[in-house]
């Protein structure tokens, strides 16, 4: 993953776009993620194979992944950072998903 963000790292500094189109961009590359989710679950009509679908998903998660990972280096975020924050909303998580056990919602 690491020479992945490097790699991210580097186009970014030979690609001109803002901020903004990086938002953009990514928000894009999710909607695509989720029409092949909705696929999954019968929300959106396909022909595709099971198959395709799933390499669908893997190509679209890795796009928004991708750019996702590109606006957090844009902040100087680095992995070691990225993954520390994911860890901490783990536990908070895991914190969270205890508390709802037996909670019932109408």
């Amino acid at each position: 993953m690491e020479e992945a963000y490097k790699e991210i790292q580097e186009l970014d500094k030979k690609d001109n776009c803002t901020i903004g189109d990086a938002v953009m961009k990514f928000n894009e590359e999710f909607g695509e993620l989720c029409t092949e989710i909705n696929k999954t679950t019968g929300r959106k009509l396909s022909t595709d194979t099971p198959e395709q679908i799933k390499a669908n998903i893997l190509e679209e998660g890795a796009d928004s992944l991708q750019n996702l990972l590109l606006i957090m280096s844009r902040y100087g975020f680095t992995l070691e950072e990225i993954a520390a924050e994911i860890s901490k909303k783990n536990k908070k998580w895991g914190s969270q998903i205890g508390k709802r056990q037996g909670v019932k919602m109408d």
